[in-house]
């Protein structure tokens, strides 16, 4: 995670410590669905902080069984905040989103990429596609997604439940990293095996869900591809800008010398600073761990 973000979590992990327990629980579950309506913020970290913290202050504090317990807790938390949070950015962002042309229109859902993930989405029940496309999607654009196109809140809770696969190792990697400093490297090979059993378990959903979308194009080409009547307004929304993007075409002669300056000056800052935090990374930041 961003050095930035780990400073954060580390913070607000000590500022919960002195905290009743359920408190903790309930104001980590809170803070985590908040952190879930922020699109750039991943699953992933939400699930380690949970570990980091409640894992932590679980009685009897300081004990392996205090430890465990708080553990498991986490990852039951952290499986109901996650449908919780699919729930709230269907329901609450999505469907208010969707009722704009122009959102309807920039998301694609006229398009055959979006069609085929509506076909499978919309199929109650579980299906390999289905489950690969909720728990393995990216969280935020997932479930907004689901939302503008008006699917079954139902259907796509149930669809979500399995992400419980992805959820524990993403838990318990944050509840093993507290054990890191103990003189039995177990502890802390066991947490980097989490993240890599994550890791992996998330990549597979994602090839699942593509050979899944690939399979229902191959299966109902011919529905997938025709125009729709209800998509009129998107399919002239589309073409209308493709008409003004011919006439209207801006090339690099055209750009005025002082907006060339500030680009390329910007782009070369760019360039520069990726540059200093890649390779200078430790001494810039340093190695700050939450811990």
């Amino acid at each position: 995670t961003p050095a930035l973000l780990n400073v954060l979590l580390a913070w607000m992990r000590d500022a919960l410590a002195s905290w009743p327990f359920g408190v903790i629980v309930a104001t980590t579950f809170v803070l985590g669905v908040v952190a879930f309506l922020c699109p750039f913020v991943p699953g992933m970290t939400v699930y380690i902080f949970g570990g980091l913290v409640i894992s932590n202050t679980c009685p009897p504090v300081g004990t392996d069984q205090g430890f465990w317990i708080g553990s498991w807790i986490n990852v039951l938390m952290c499986w109901f905040l996650k449908l919780t949070a699919c729930a709230v950015e269907q329901k609450c962002i999505g469907e208010w989103l969707g009722s704009s042309i122009w959102v309807r229109q920039q998301a694609g859902v006229h398009k055959v990429a979006i069609r085929c993930i509506e076909s499978i989405l919309a199929k109650p029940g579980w299906t390999v596609g289905k489950v690969a496309i909720l728990c393995g999607g990216p969280d935020w654009p997932t479930s907004v997604m689901a939302g503008v196109l008006k699917l079954s809140l139902i259907q796509c809770e149930i669809g979500t439940i399995p992400i419980i696969g992805f959820v524990i190792p993403c838990a318990l990697s944050g509840s093993l990293y507290l054990k890191k400093d103990e003189e039995d490297p177990i502890w802390s090979r066991s947490a980097n095996l989490m993240i890599i059993v994550a890791v992996a378990v998330n990549m597979l959903l994602w090839a699942v869900a593509a050979w899944a979308i690939q399979n229902e194009l191959e299966k109902h080409y011919r529905d997938l591809t025709r125009k729709l009547e209800k998509n009129i307004q998107l399919e002239w929304l589309d073409y209308r800008e493709g008409e003004v993007s011919k006439k209207v075409v801006v090339t690099w002669f055209d750009v005025p010398a002082m907006v060339k300056f500030f680009y390329l000056f910007g782009a070369t800052v760019h360039i520069l600073v990726c540059h200093a935090m890649w390779w200078g990374y430790s001494y810039l930041i340093g190695d700050f761990k939450v811990s």
